[in-house]
This record gives structure tokens, C-alpha cells and sequence, in this order.
């Protein structure tokens, strides 16, 4: 479910028009079972994603739904200063 996920939000970086090699931080709203696979797969995240900082939040403000099988994620990019 990990390579689903960021194959979605890259996806959606790629929507939002970010470059490849900009970092981010990145905001999710979901259910227990995806957050623990964003807790375990944290590392390949930060890596496949170029992700800084990873928040559980309930309110993502400004993003897009993601579906992944019968999970629907809300989630929003944040690009970061160099």
C-alpha cells in the first residue's frame, strides 16, 4: 500500500505543477491503518517524495481527497524554502 501512496501523491505533485526536486511537507488526514503505513514506511517517503516533515492533522485545509482501495486520504503539499 506504501508504493500506492506515493504513486498518488506524486501524481498530485506532478498536478500542482511542483518541481522534482523541491522538498515538501506534507499534510494527511486519514484512517489508523494508512497512518500506521505512513509511521512504518516514513523512511521511503522521505526518500521516494523528497518529504521533510510528515503531519497527522484533522485539518487539511487546502489539498485533495486521494482514494488508495477503501481509503480515502485528504492530503496537502507544502513546498519548503531552500
Amino acid at each position: 500500500m506504501a508504493r500506492e501512496l506515493i504513486r498518488a501523491i506524486q501524481a498530485y505533485r506532478k498536478q500542482l505543477n511542483l518541481p522534482i526536486d523541491l522538498r515538501v511537507d506534507i499534510t494527511v488526514k486519514t484512517d489508523k491503518e494508512l497512518q500506521t503505513v505512513f509511521e512504518n514506511f516514513k523512511r521511503m517517503f522521505e526518500q521516494n517524495l523528497l518529504m521533510r516533515n510528515l503531519v497527522m492533522n484533522e485539518n487539511v485545509v487546502r489539498g485533495t481527497e486521494i482514494q488508495i482501495a477503501d481509503h480515502i486520504i485528504s492530503i496537502q503539499l507544502t513546498p519548503v524554502n531552500r
